[in-house]
């Protein structure tokens, strides 16, 4: 009989740590990437997200995914450990600024010193479970 408790126990166990692994792996953070259309060229924004991509897996942020929004918003969610503080720190800023005022060799589109063409920000991203009020 007790040989069937601990059986129990340790599937139950198992379960738990199935289940966790699986959750850690949902989406908690996101970034909204909005760029100014008229002031960068396509080749210039695939390239500003790789380099943000490549910033991300060296923070140790897993399952990227980006998404084109309307408007030419870009979100980029993704699971990661470390607060948005700390991925905010961990963000190369004035590398997406070098970038788009050097231009890349590909873009032929000039930008006023003036223009904003990226604007970012980092957000938790709050789940709400089915049947939670």
């Amino acid at each position: 009989m007790s040989f069937k408790w601990y059986i129990g126990i340790f599937i139950g166990l198992i379960s738990i740590f199935v289940v966790q692994q699986q959750e850690s792996l949902v989406p908690n953070q996101e970034i909204v990437l909005h760029f100014n259309n008229d002031a960068i060229s396509t080749e210039d924004v695939q390239c500003s997200l790789s380099l943000l991509t490549n910033q991300l897996t060296d923070a140790g942020v897993v399952d990227i995914k980006t998404v084109l929004q309307p408007g030419g918003v870009y979100k980029i969610s993704y699971h990661s450990d470390l607060s948005v503080t700390s991925i905010k720190n961990h963000l190369d800023v004035d590398a997406f600024t070098n970038f788009i005022n050097q231009q890349s060799p590909l873009s032929d589109v000039p930008v006023p010193d003036d223009e904003v063409v990226l604007l970012m920000d980092v957000y938790d991203i709050h789940l709400h479970l089915a049947g939670s009020h």
